[in-house]
């Protein structure tokens, strides 16, 4: 009887231990940034701390953004109008420059490029 009460008493005592580590965890500090990344290596463990302290302390929204979604086809859709554009932009200097080569190679009755025409219908067709 005498070990019971004392396997009891040890087992309050390391049940009410772990409930008080577990339950008053130390306060987290926002993570004080660097004035100069050294390296990626500091960077990314730097984002990882950021990332941790925000999910522990960040506002939970619940529902306060049910158009996330939406915003989310928005900005691709922007970024692929964007990317449409870039690349026609490329294509229109590419073109630009393969009509200035043929134009200097027709001012000196070269006729070495017969590539160039090739290229520049390709690239006509391409913009059509």
């Amino acid at each position: 009887m005498k070990n019971t009460g004392l396997a009891i008493l040890l087992l309050t005592l390391i049940l009410v231990e772990f409930r008080s580590v577990k339950c008053n965890p130390e306060p987290m500090m926002r993570p004080t940034r660097p004035k100069v990344f050294t390296s990626p290596e500091e960077l990314r463990q730097y984002l990882e701390l950021v990332k941790d302290y925000f999910t522990v302390h960040g506002k939970a929204r619940y529902g306060k953004r049910a158009d996330h979604q939406s915003r989310l086809i928005n900005k691709n859709v922007y970024l692929s109008n964007l990317l449409e554009i870039l690349m026609t932009l490329n294509m229109h200097n590419q073109l630009n420059e393969v009509e200035g080569r043929y134009e200097s190679v027709e001012n000196n009755k070269d006729d070495s490029h017969d590539g160039v025409n090739e290229l520049l219908d390709k690239m006509h067709l391409f913009l059509e």
